[in-house]
């Protein structure tokens, strides 16, 4: 299952300002194990002062559901981001986790739930570790992720794991990604967020 897991915002370009982005967060970009039927789309979005999405992109979907995913977007307002206790203009990134149905004209879209946040945009899989063969294992690493305004990951720092066999090899694959970082009245702020990474065992 994809895990909906709490971003904090750290801007730091606006180190004096009372930066405070509510309710950004971030979900694992690897699908380690979906729920049958659940799909994820990331949105980018702009927002206004006052949390409303004014621009809208879904990322690589196909047209119908691009704009049943538009149209629910448009409809939800966010918490805006706040500095020097004035709300002003940003832009995120949205997962949405959702389900496509049967319906008498096709399908019907039903939105789970969603995480706002950065998206990542360029990810390197994570090695699967020879100790982990051995014994058939799957797992997952908790990692804090620290990047800069240009969504280069600067540190990154275990939270937790199924197994210590999966660390080394999950940071040392996160370093290389990369995201789509969060903008604050026009000028991007650098990010720490959790990030789940994901091993599968290979099919030999």
């Amino acid at each position: 299952m994809l895990v909906a897991l709490r971003t904090v915002l750290v801007s730091r370009l606006l180190v004096s300002a009372a930066l405070m982005l509510l309710g950004f967060a971030a979900i694992s970009a690897q699908a380690g194990t979906e729920q049958a039927g659940q799909q994820q789309a990331w949105i980018d979005v702009s927002l206004d002062a006052q949390g409303r999405v004014i621009n809208a992109a879904v990322v690589q979907q196909p047209p119908a559901v691009t704009r049943d995913l538009e149209s629910w977007v448009k409809a939800t307002s966010f918490d805006p981001a706040v500095v020097n206790a004035e709300p002003v203009p940003s832009t995120t990134s949205v997962s949405v986790q959702f389900s496509l149905s049967d319906a008498d004209q096709g399908y019907g879209l039903k939105v789970l739930s969603h995480t706002t946040g950065p998206r990542p945009i360029s990810i390197e899989q994570a090695k699967y570790p020879r100790s982990a063969r051995k014994e058939g294992l799957e797992g997952w690493v908790d990692l804090y992720v620290t990047m800069d305004a240009k969504g280069k990951v600067t540190e990154a720092t275990v939270g937790r794991s199924s197994d210590e066999s999966f660390v080394k090899n999950a940071k040392k694959a996160i370093k290389h990604w990369k995201y789509k970082v969060p903008t604050v009245n026009g000028r991007a702020i650098g990010t720490v967020t959790e990030q789940t990474v994901y091993f599968t065992s290979p099919q030999d």
